[in-house]
């Protein structure tokens, strides 16, 4: 039997429909699997996926159609920073019965599937048969820069859907009869790709205008029609997608973040020749893999688990020597792969490099090899200036790589079958190995059971539906996130960077006061004045983390000792009711009306006394500080006669202009020492990396602390009052102080 016979055999096999579905839902089942998408059984993720659940509850707990958070950044509605296309799809699965978590896995199949469609439309338009389609879809939906990138939740959906926006725009560039409508469904497209991720929605628009301009010049027939259909197109559907994007969030630009962080997190060059261990079965297998520790490595392990290009960068290469001069499409494709791929370097190229471990995840300039020359669009092009994970380039160059296989597979010659073995090769190249991913995905699911099962559980009996509730001291919180909107009562607290700081500008005067993720020496009064002023009518003392326990449950650290003394205090109080759990205390007034005069009292004592941030910090010592030689006394901080910082933090938020400091402590004794003994002070930014003030005692001043003036330059959010002891020197530290001189004019003013 020749080749031809069973060319015809298999074709009139797979041209069958029946077989086609089968085929189809064989591969949409493997990528279910490879992706953690099996509702009721796995799940993608569990921190994204608790914050993004969170969030589409709230918006069912308010009425489907919402796109608000009600229950979360209280007391304003919170907008999600990014994700709505997920979340909002999410509430949607939640609206008609099913749990936020598992809405949540179903969302991933929806969009998977969309993306199966996109895949299908490229295929068509580069007239690929049924089988290849197939082939090309499995083969985008193998690369680790798409499954290795499901822990970043909405980002890793808007690198799955790439082919589904790019075939948007590519449908327009056919210009067909119907080109307002498919202009009309770019427009469409582009607001969802706004609203999924700003990572894939800034490279999508690149996409778009870098193959408008390659366009007219390789096809300069079409170039007129490019110019006045496809380019204003483009031109209306980003700044539509960003004016709608900016008016929901409620504002116009982000913070872009310094180049040591992009600098960070750009891709070394032998993360993208030489596999990481652990990410890929066969390369491990064979032994070929390199072990990456983080504690040696700049950025985070994203940067090198999704980075590595090689196959598919031999496989292309060999298109491109082959068939470039005759296409013009394949160079086209190649040049947008080149420039996403420089810009996936970040401002410096990386070759072997090693973190010193007296350096942080940022990468200072000096460990680079050199410049790549990319600093002034990170520094000055908006929306490139806040791409600080600058790795993430590398899913626009693994895209337009993949469209050279398309289209390499689209020629018509007589080497399909061979084609057909290299992309498959190249599918199981990249594969993760499976048992261990499904397991990773079963624990997930696993560990939001025991979440629903435990601290959920208990809290329902803690909280009623309505409650406003402080999860205190406030943290990036991203349990928080999904407990709230799950129990239907409104919290301050919200999880994510981005969302965190658009809630703290609309809280109340007394919330403000908080330090992040500090129970510092005002944390007791602002509890009370908190329940006293009724801007809560409770109070959660959590005993674990919010951020790391919602990633990893299982492995949660508890610790109630951080609140013990403030605990003590409270449950001395009368008028205070204190509920101890395993995981956590609920702090309420009791409602008693016998007490509303004592409820005045304290009320009127405590406000008397306060000290508000941002300006006045006070430390009285009722709570350890932060310390590297000293221990608590109960009334005290007391330094063990070894040199180091004896306080520090508490890394609270300040206003520009004059303070007094005062600090007040007594020396016990100086042991013996061949140094100079010595006491300084220092007021000091580590964000700015500034120092506002810095003071070493006197003789005199050791016995009876000293008063100063000093001037902080700017606003700052973490100020640290460290006291530093040299050896030998055993000092008792009482308190200290920092006060505006206009302070209580001021905070009256807030009042």
């Amino acid at each position: 039997m020749n080749i031809n016979v069973i060319k015809r055999i298999f074709q009139s096999v797979i041209d069958n429909n029946a077989v086609k579905l089968i085929l189809l839902a064989v591969c949409f089942i493997f990528v279910s699997l490879l992706y953690g998408s099996i509702p009721f059984v796995t799940l993608p993720t569990l921190g994204q996926a608790l914050w993004t659940a969170g969030f589409a509850q709230s918006y069912y707990n308010s009425g489907f159609g919402e796109i608000f958070a009600s229950n979360i950044g209280y007391p304003q509605a919170a907008p999600i920073a990014f994700g709505l296309s997920g979340a909002f799809v999410t509430s949607f699965f939640v609206s008609i019965g099913v749990n936020s978590i598992d809405s949540y896995t179903i969302m991933n199949l929806f969009w998977i599937a969309v993306t199966f469609y996109g895949t299908y439309g490229l295929s068509k338009i580069f007239k690929l048969n049924f089988f290849e389609y197939l082939l090309v879809t499995l083969l985008w939906f193998s690369f680790s820069c798409l499954w290795n990138h499901l822990g970043y939740s909405m980002t890793s959906i808007g690198m799955i859907l790439f082919p589904f926006y790019y075939y948007s725009f590519f449908k327009i560039l056919q210009f067909r009869r119907s080109s307002f409508g498919d202009g009309l469904f770019f427009s469409c497209v582009t607001i969802v790709s706004v609203f999924m991720d700003g990572y894939t929605f800034i490279m999508f628009f690149f996409s778009v205008f870098l193959t408008s301009f390659l366009y007219c010049l390789f096809h300069k027939k079409k170039c007129r029609k490019v110019v006045f259909i496809a380019v204003p197109w483009g031109v209306f559907s980003f700044l539509l997608s960003y004016f709608l994007y900016m008016s929901y969030i409620g504002k116009s630009t982000f913070q872009p973040s310094s180049m040591n962080f992009f600098r960070a997190w750009g891709g070394d060059i032998s993360y993208l020749l030489i596999p990481s261990k652990g990410v890929y079965w066969l390369w491990d297998l064979l032994g070929l893999s390199n072990e990456r520790l983080g504690e040696l490595n700049f950025g985070d392990a994203s940067v090198w688990t999704t980075t590595f290009i090689l196959p598919i960068i031999l496989v292309t290469s060999f298109i491109i020597y082959k068939n470039s001069k005759k296409s013009n499409i394949i160079v086209f494709f190649c040049f947008i792969s080149i420039f996403a791929l420089y810009m996936s370097l970040g401002p410096s190229l990386k070759f072997f490099s090693v973190r010193p471990l007296s350096e942080g995840l940022m990468m200072p300039e000096e460990y680079a090899s050199f410049p790549t020359g990319s600093e002034l669009l990170y520094k000055y092009i908006p929306g490139v200036n806040v791409m600080r994970a600058t790795y993430r380039w590398i899913v626009m160059f693994y895209f337009f790589q993949w469209l050279i296989v398309l289209y390499w597979l689209s020629l018509n010659d007589n080497a399909k079958i061979k084609k057909s073995l290299i992309i498959v090769t190249l599918i199981m190249i990249n594969l993760p190995n499976m048992k261990v991913r499904l397991d990773g995905y079963l624990d997930y699911r696993k560990q939001a059971e025991d979440i629903n099962n435990s601290i959920a559980l208990e809290l329902s009996e803690d909280v009623s539906k309505g409650d406003i509730v402080a999860f205190l001291p406030y943290n990036n919180d991203f349990l928080v996130n999904y407990l709230a909107p799950k129990l239907d009562i409104k919290t301050f607290n919200v999880g994510g960077d981005k969302n965190l700081s658009m809630a703290r500008k609309m809280w109340p005067i007394y919330m403000k006061g908080f330090v992040f993720n500090s129970v510092d020496d005002g944390f007791y009064d602002r509890v009370l004045l908190l329940l006293l002023s009724k801007e809560t009518n409770k109070v959660i003392f959590p005993y674990i983390n919010f951020l790391s326990s919602a990633h990893d449950w299982k492995n949660k650290k508890i610790d109630n000792e951080r609140f013990r003394y403030v605990l003590q205090r409270l449950e001395k109080l009368s008028i205070i009711s204190v509920k101890k759990r395993d995981l956590y205390s609920v702090i309420s007034l009791k409602d008693d009306p016998q007490l509303v005069r004592e409820k005045e009292n304290v009320f009127s004592e405590v406000k008397r006394r306060y000290c508000q941030t941002p300006i006045c910090l006070k430390y009285s010592a009722y709570a350890p500080l932060p310390t590297q030689v000293a221990q608590f006394t109960g009334d005290s901080m007391l330094s063990s006669g070894k040199a180091g910082y004896l306080v520090f933090g508490p890394y609270s938020e300040l206003e520009r202009g004059k303070y007094e400091l005062k600090v007040s402590g007594v020396l016990k004794s100086i042991i013996k020492s061949s140094l100079l003994p010595f006491i300084s002070v220092d007021v000091f930014s580590n964000s700015r990396q500034e120092t506002y003030y810095k003071h070493t005692f006197t003789e005199k001043e050791m016995n009876r602390g000293f008063t100063d003036t000093l001037f902080i330059s700017n606003a700052v959010t973490d100020i640290e009052v460290r006291v530093l002891v040299g050896d030998g020197v055993i000092y008792e530290l009482k308190g200290y102080s920092l006060d505006k001189n206009d302070s209580k004019t001021l905070l009256e003013k807030n009042k």
